[in-house]
């Protein structure tokens, strides 16, 4: 279970990094909207990843 969330939280963290990265070769700035969104994206896929985990 553990390494479940850590994989989810490591997967969350690489998303956020590759949107502010994008963000900063596209614009030079990294705006709060993209940082939230990454977070959602984040949060979304942890708990995608436990549900996934319930049913088996």
């Amino acid at each position: 279970m553990e390494s479940v969330v850590n994989k989810a939280v490591i997967n969350g963290l690489l998303i956020l990094i590759f949107i502010i990265t994008a963000e900063v070769v596209m614009y030079d700035t990294v705006s709060m909207k993209s940082i939230i969104l990454a977070f959602m994206l984040g949060v979304v896929g942890f708990l995608i990843n436990i549900f996934s985990m319930k049913k088996y």
